[in-house]
């Protein structure tokens, strides 16, 4: 039988928690592209390595915790927790564009 990390995660209990660091990466990613930013600024943003970013955009690391509510309250002061079409209107342009 071939090696599947994803069924290899199922039977460990762990696919949900593939499936949330997935959700979170998708989530920092979009949240730096929208304010324009790239890895390394965003890393300076969070007072991170751009390393640290990019294993977290990619999945490869989970977000901690202080890096989760971070993520949170950049999004309710963007107004991006409504719906995905709705983010790009409700989008602040002064706390954009610091």
């Amino acid at each position: 039988m071939r090696f599947n990390p994803i069924n290899q995660l199922k039977h460990q209990g762990g696919y949900m928690v593939a499936k949330k660091n997935n959700e979170q990466a998708t989530r920092l990613s979009t949240l730096r592209q929208m304010l324009g930013l790239s890895q390394r600024q965003m890393a300076q943003e969070f007072n991170v390595t751009p390393g640290a970013i990019a294993n977290w955009e990619s999945g490869t690391r989970s977000l901690p915790g202080s890096v989760i509510r971070l993520l949170e309250i950049y999004e309710e002061n963007l107004g991006m927790t409504d719906r995905p079409q709705n983010v790009l209107q409700k989008i602040n342009a002064d706390w954009a564009s610091r």
